[in-house]
């Protein structure tokens, strides 16, 4: 089974909840190998498309679409046979909040593959996200009435899912856009077991199952009825492991660590001051930072709009990886996906093993490099951190 997430966390999470049902799982960024990855169950990949423009994201994720299907075979082979039948599923992995350019990526999937039609599922009832009456809620409550409606990039201004996907005829990917609608069914689910029975009378041979955690865990227990759970649970981490704890998310949670603050300088959040001048001042305060530290945007005022978005989390990266360039610490702690993907994107390692599922959501993982000892967890902004912050015995 194939997962392609329009961001690293989300992607990240899928692979936990590969890990957790005990099935052999690698993660890449932006990287599709040429041939399956031996002992491996499930390939996870993770690209920035939510992060782009549609326009770009369309052509990104048709320029992915095409190398998945150089990999489980052609479009003609893999027709003939099924996607079953020839052994793989390929699924894509989409926000629970509705955010990214989903239509335009779903319109890239079906131009190449032998998938006729699409299933969308973001609703995620486990965390309290349900589709009812085609309006979507978070806790009861109508999305456009909560703090998504201040998400910079894709605010929440209706919470009826058919007008959030309305097609501009003005857009230059209006007729893909409108196709993909077409070819697209949305349905109401305000409980697990809504979801599980969606995806069981589905034809996996003739869609695209696209949407949240709860969607693709089902799609999981129906690809690989046999698998046997994973009962490992997270230890902890070691007293003595050096944090670097990065908080990137406008959702992001107040909890964690007391540790020295690399808050971002407010001259440098409103494009008034180069980052570089703060990346290497943080830098220089990370070399004698010896438990760690927590790098974070701070308490500012909200911009709105993509470019400003785009600045703010590339300021974060650079800094990031400035100090990891003094000292690399022993748990890179990453809070908000866009942000990871910024920093991740910049390491030489593209390839990841999971090592632990600390929450639904929150995934430790290690490069895998068999030399590298640093962990890397990484935590979508709107999700509670679970344990992560336990030390082990």
């Amino acid at each position: 089974m194939l997962l392609l997430a329009d961001d690293i966390t989300g992607a990240a999470e899928m692979a936990g909840i590969a890990h957790r049902h005990g099935l052999r799982t690698a993660l890449t960024i932006d990287t599709i190998p040429e041939q399956w990855p031996d002992n491996t169950d499930v390939l996870v990949i993770a690209t920035d498309s939510r992060s782009l423009t549609n326009s770009e994201a369309y052509h990104t994720v048709r320029q992915a679409t095409e190398r998945i299907c150089r990999l489980v075979g052609d479009r003609q082979a893999i027709a003939s046979k099924g996607l079953t039948g020839n052994s793989h599923l390929v699924a894509k992995k989409t926000d629970s909040a509705l955010r990214g350019h989903v239509m335009e990526e779903i319109a890239a999937m079906l131009s190449l593959t032998p998938y006729g039609r699409a299933i969308y599922v973001p609703a995620n009832p486990s965390k309290g996200r349900t589709i009812e009456h085609g309006q979507y809620l978070i806790n009861g409550t109508p999305i456009s009435e909560t703090s998504f409606s201040f998400d910079p990039e894709f605010p929440a201004t209706t919470s009826d899912v058919n007008l959030r996907f309305a097609v501009d005829d003005n857009d230059p990917l209006a007729e893909e856009r409108r196709k993909a609608l077409h070819a697209t069914d949305i349905p109401d689910a305000t409980t697990t077991a809504d979801i599980e029975a969606i995806v069981k009378a589905a034809d996996m041979d003739t869609t695209l199952f696209c949407g949240a955690a709860d969607l693709i865990t089902a799609l999981l227990h129906r690809r690989f009825p046999k698998a046997k759970a994973t009962t490992k649970p997270f230890r902890g981490l070691k007293k003595s492991a050096r944090l670097m704890i990065v908080r990137g998310s406008t959702q992001s949670k107040d909890t964690g660590p007391r540790l020295p603050i690399e808050e971002i300088p407010m001259a440098v959040f409103m494009q008034q001051q180069r980052p570089a001048t703060w990346a290497k001042e943080a830098a220089t305060r990370w070399l004698t930072a010896s438990e760690g530290a927590i790098v974070t945007i701070g308490r500012k005022p909200i911009l709105k709009g993509r470019e400003a978005a785009v600045y703010l989390r590339n300021a974060m990266a650079n800094t990031v990886t400035a100090m990891m360039a003094a000292g690399k610490p022993d748990e890179l702690i990453i809070e908000g996906g866009a942000t990871a993907y910024a920093i991740l994107s910049k390491a030489d390692t593209k390839a990841y093993l999971i090592t632990d599922e600390i929450a639904p959501g929150v995934v430790r993982m290690r490069p895998q490099e068999q030399h590298s000892d640093i962990h890397i967890t990484l935590k979508p902004g709107s999700y509670d951190w679970g344990t992560i912050f336990t030390v082990a015995p």
